[in-house]
């Protein structure tokens, strides 16, 4: 049987093991968890990402905000292809996006997102 300890391992482990970032956003758009490659996507380590808000990284008026907002309200994945996102740091890219709600309390989403070579 497998322990609590080694199931979050286990988890963690795939959460991480993931190539495009990934992030564990709240309702409030506070983000709570990230993966490894979110690190890399944001130029920052995880502990400057978490519990900071996903506007402070993308801006309040982007696509992103409202795919997230909608993903909390209906309760049902969306997902967006082609889209221009202003990541501070990097500048503009274009980025597929991935968001589906999560089965938590908290109306918590998994957002994905998928740089593109566009």
């Amino acid at each position: 049987m497998i322990s609590n300890n080694q199931n979050n391992s286990f988890y963690r482990g795939i959460w991480n093991s993931l190539p495009h970032p990934g992030f564990i956003i709240n309702s409030h758009l506070k983000i709570v968890d990230v993966n490894s490659s979110s690190e890399d996507y944001c130029l920052t380590g995880k502990k400057r990402i978490i519990g900071r808000l996903i506007t402070e990284f993308i801006g309040d008026s982007s696509l992103l905000i409202k795919v997230i907002q909608q993903t909390v309200k209906e309760k049902s994945p969306v997902t967006v292809y082609s889209i221009d996102m202003f990541l501070v740091g990097r500048g503009v890219g274009v980025n597929n996006v991935y968001c589906s709600p999560l089965e938590t309390l908290d109306d918590s989403v998994l957002l994905l997102i998928q740089p593109t070579t566009q």
